[in-house]
């Protein structure tokens, strides 16, 4: 059986619904792009900012960071323990340039997957 990691450790719940009632409050615009702002929300504190930039664009963390009223990096860890099932971070680890790996400039040798295993 494979060994389980411990939860992710999350902020006081008041500031997550905080946030999440203020971005419902605010927003304008379709309801999948809130929705998956919402889940940035929490797979961000669950495995980090790094994580977030490699399964979304600059552009798309931008958009859910207006969304959200937040600013990636200042309410994410970089990097948890759940970090490392993230195939994309095991394979862009090996790269020393994290933001040319995450904008495509350098990419793994034989690396086509984002999947989290």
């Amino acid at each position: 059986m494979a060994r389980k990691s411990p939860p992710p450790k999350l902020p006081p719940a008041e500031d997550l619904v905080k946030i999440v009632s203020d971005a419902i409050v605010n927003f304008r615009g379709t309801s999948d792009e809130l929705e998956s702002a919402i889940g940035m929300l929490f797979l961000g504190h669950a495995f980090g900012w790094r994580i977030m930039y490699m399964v979304h664009s600059m552009a798309t963390v931008r958009k859910y960071e207006r969304i959200l009223g937040i600013v990636a990096k200042d309410v994410f860890p970089e990097s948890t323990e759940l970090s490392n099932r993230s195939l994309a971070y095991k394979a862009h680890s090996t790269i020393s340039n994290f933001w040319k790996a995450v904008k495509g400039e350098k990419r793994p040798e034989g690396f086509t997957d984002r999947a989290i295993n």
